[in-house]
């Protein structure tokens, strides 16, 4: 975990089998820097002496609330001390993490400062129940990077981004499928927060002049055709997918692998919301997506949309990793404990889930 410092380097990393995340950038929050009424745990971290008075703010009236917009107000005050800022996550792979709780991601940022980079990832078989995504933006940022990885065979979610100046390019998500667990009455219910969840920091009256937010040039390939390429949320009513007209979504493929129309139905929607003038529908032509090999063949329609292949090789330990440690980590999972095909049997979809028994969740 990086909490409050800028400039880290967090590369080839090969993290597995946790209870928890595997990667957390982290910051401080407007509503930490208020100095009285409700408040939370990092309040006591803060140096207020080192801190500008405007930064500073003493309503006690105001509720720990994120719809609250005194801290929106605040946020470009309180800003210059998100410390978290030019850090590079990059070339790590993970997999089988978030094992035993709820509520994590392989990779989160929460309330960092500019800059960051999420980059060249392998992000794999994550078959955790605890509402989970592989690579989630939260609460206060922007100017974050997330380009290059690959997400393949997760539960819940894909990629999550706050749509304030925060940008999602190049990416490879795939294979993304329902969580599904027994609620505490027996009952069992099916989560899905999307290959892509766009969610807001301001609301769109509220956003700063001259902001933006970038999704294009990515590959959605989808299996399960009840999912939704896009998070779900229910407005006025009605379930759609939520927030996409509000980024510059374009320039992507979809691919729904047993759809007859393979997602054109999808597309043609979310043109009419504003998004995807130039995006189309086409099968990627992964190299071997069934063994793992996310390479494109040389004539893969997402070359003509722009498209770079991801060097795939830089990603993970190196070989200057010492070879006893790798010994014992076989010693105590077993020889195949990163095997593609064990890996693929162990986060295996649950099958039979009824579309009906989805279940909106709120607040990630």
């Amino acid at each position: 975990m990086v909490w409050q410092s800028g400039e880290n380097t967090i590369q080839n990393n090969k993290l597995h089998h946790l209870p928890y995340d595997a990667i957390v950038l982290s910051g401080t929050r407007p509503m930490f820097f208020q100095l009285k009424g409700e408040n939370r745990e990092q309040v006591g971290a803060l140096r207020t002496d080192e801190i500008a008075p405007e930064a500073l703010y003493q309503d006690d009236t105001t509720a720990y609330n994120f719809s609250n917009f005194v801290f929106y107000n605040q946020w470009p005050k309180t800003a210059p001390y998100y410390h978290t800022r030019n850090n590079i996550v990059e070339d790590n792979e993970v997999f089988l993490v978030m094992q035993k709780c709820f509520d994590g991601n392989a990779i989160y940022l929460s309330d960092v400062g500019d800059g960051n980079q999420i980059k060249r990832n392998y992000i794999h078989h994550l078959n955790g129940v605890g509402m989970q995504q592989a690579i989630r933006t939260d609460a206060f940022l922007k100017n974050t990077h997330i380009s290059e990885n690959v997400i393949y065979n997760c539960n819940g979610g894909g990629i999550n981004l706050k749509y304030y100046e925060n940008n999602a390019y190049n990416n490879i998500i795939a294979d993304i499928h329902d969580i599904v667990y027994e609620n505490s009455n027996g009952k069992i219910n099916r989560m899905f927060i999307g290959y892509f969840s766009i969610m807001d920091v301001f609301t769109r009256d509220k956003m700063p002049p001259y902001t933006a937010c970038y999704i294009q040039n990515n590959i959605f390939y989808k299996i399960a055709s009840h999912n939704t390429f896009y998070r779900q949320g229910t407005v006025n009513g009605k379930l759609i997918e939520l927030k996409i007209e509000e980024p510059n979504i374009d320039k992507n493929i979809y691919y729904d692998a047993n759809l007859k129309d393979h997602g054109q139905s999808a597309l043609d929607y979310y043109r009419t919301r504003g998004a995807d003038k130039n995006s189309i529908i086409a099968d990627p032509l992964f190299k071997d997506i069934k063994n793992g090999d996310f390479r494109l063949q040389e004539h893969s329609p997402a070359y003509q949309l722009g498209f770079k292949n991801i060097d795939v090789k830089r990603i993970g330990i190196t070989a200057e990793f010492p070879s006893r440690f790798i010994e014992l980590v076989k010693k105590q999972l077993g020889i195949e404990y990163d095997n593609f095909k064990k890996l693929e049997e162990i986060c295996k979809p649950l099958k039979g889930i009824s579309g009906k028994e989805f279940k909106e969740v709120d607040g990630i």
